[in-house]
């Protein structure tokens, strides 16, 4: 009769430990937010805003994209062109840990029947304000103001000269 007595008090102390180890189990994973892997929206994240910064869209068309086409005055040749054509192909702004930033485009520009490619690059310092991004050239000449979200980078502005804005969107 004892040995039948061990065989069923086995099975229960079994019974406990696994209880007791399901339970432990259902704990921790309650306690790490219960994805397996620690709540990531509370845990650390990093903001860093430092690297590049790719031109994807302007005013949401693919590149390249032409971003002025018609008459144009050239003010340093004082000379008239019938016809200026502007295409951006590519564009990179980089922020670096400085608050240091470049930004550049390549370009083809048409002026009459003569095309060439040319890169338009400025650089600066910027400062962000919560999603708020300016940017300022190094001569004190202008400034930029855009947004700086999730990877994006958001500005309005005219790159060719033309009175015309256009929405320019980066991202990493």
């Amino acid at each position: 009769m004892t040995s039948q007595r061990r065989a069923f008090a086995r099975p229960a102390r079994t019974h406990r430990v696994a209880s007791l180890l399901l339970a432990t189990a259902l704990l921790v994973t309650i306690a790490c937010g219960g994805n397996g892997g620690g709540d990531k929206t509370t845990g650390p994240t990093t903001t860093t805003v430092e690297g590049n910064y790719n031109l994807r869209t302007i005013d949401e068309n693919q590149l390249p994209v032409e971003v002025y086409h018609g008459p144009w005055f050239d003010p340093v040749n004082t000379r008239f062109y019938n016809q200026r054509i502007v295409v951006v192909k590519n564009g990179v702004i980089n922020l670096d840990d400085t608050d240091g930033w470049t930004m550049a485009f390549d370009v083809q520009v048409t002026l009459d029947d003569f095309t060439t490619q040319q890169t338009l690059s400025v650089s600066g310092s910027y400062q962000i304000d919560g999603e708020d991004i300016v940017f300022s050239t190094f001569d004190q000449d202008g400034q930029l103001s855009g947004t700086i979200k999730k990877g994006k980078i958001s500005l309005t502005m005219d790159l060719a000269g033309s009175e015309r804005d256009k929405a320019y969107s980066f991202a990493r």
